[in-house]
């Protein structure tokens, strides 16, 4: 008899597969990024489509199949539903998503990650928190976990405290004083001291930065870019987002 597993998890996303049925991405807290397939979630009588659903956060029951695994069972203990009431919120919720899916390595439990992913779904959902904000945090996070951390302070390669004309090199993932740059692009001091404010001040005193909208779009797309160089791989969500505030211009 298959043994089974029972594991808090939440839906990075889906694809349909064979008839009836649905391939799911899930993060578990106990697991890591797993492949599971969820049974004929199309007919009419089926109990598991909510546990298939993108944002769905459960307690999955599996069993391990020979390349993935199978959800036989779901608790349900939240859907993150007003998410999907706004095109804003749900693209970049689903940054949150696709950038933990994106960069994380498969079947290597993260609880942390697990942690402060969910922090940052209820902080959009709940908290009312802003959504850009949110993201642009949880990425810089990320970049964190993975050993990308930025030094905001000191020149990258010779670590001298940066002064004067200041560099990014986004294959280094650095910033570059004018002496050690050689292909950066040069970055306008106010940026930097907003982007680490951004970066570092925690979620829960976030109200207390005093930002607009406008200044976190630029901090965004220079975060999604880091981080795409990073794990070599587009985060989609955030461009969409920044392409559709585009054309509102």
């Amino acid at each position: 008899m298959e043994s089974t597993i029972v594991t808090k998890a939440i839906c990075l996303s889906f694809t349909e597969y064979k008839e009836y049925d649905r391939l799911v991405r899930l993060f578990s807290v106990d697991l890591g990024v797993i492949t599971a397939t969820v049974k004929g979630i199309k007919k009419a009588t089926a109990k598991l489509r909510m546990s298939s659903e993108t944002f769905c956060l459960a307690e999955y029951t599996l069993i391990r199949k020979k390349d993935f695994y199978q959800v036989i069972g779901a608790n349900i203990i939240d859907s993150f539903f007003s998410i999907v009431n706004s095109y804003e919120l749900f693209t970049l919720s689903n940054a949150l998503l696709e950038s933990t899916q994106k960069a994380l390595a498969e079947n290597i439990p993260y609880a942390k990650v697990f942690i402060n992913l969910l922090k940052s779904l209820k902080a959009i959902c709940y908290e009312k928190r802003h959504s850009v904000y949110v993201v642009c945090h949880y990425m810089s996070y990320l970049l964190d976990f993975l050993g990308y951390k930025i030094n905001f302070d000191y020149c990258s390669n010779c670590n001298k405290k940066l002064e004067g004309k200041v560099y990014f090199d986004f294959d280094k993932g650095g910033f570059l004083c004018s002496e050690c740059n050689t292909y950066g692009q040069i970055v306008d001091t106010e940026f930097i001291r907003f982007l680490k404010i951004v970066c570092r001040t925690p979620l829960a005193q976030s109200d207390e930065i005093g930002f607009e909208e406008l200044d976190l779009r630029p901090v965004l797309n220079f975060i999604c870019i880091n981080l795409e160089k990073k794990i070599e791989k587009k985060i989609n969500s955030v461009n969409n987002y920044l392409d559709y505030i585009k054309s509102f211009r």
